[in-house]
């Protein structure tokens, strides 16, 4: 929470909540979920 608080001090306005992708490539990259499974052990 204080680190938004600094970077946002000086902003003029409201400072929206969602955002979108700035760059050209694809988002898809950024979006994988890595998936956790539990581990058996068949002893």
């Amino acid at each position: 929470y204080r680190p938004f608080q600094y970077f946002e001090k000086n902003v003029q306005g409201i400072v929206p909540r969602s955002y979108h992708w700035p760059f050209p490539w694809p988002v898809v990259h950024l979006s994988r979920q890595v998936k956790y499974s539990r581990l058996v052990n068949d002893t």
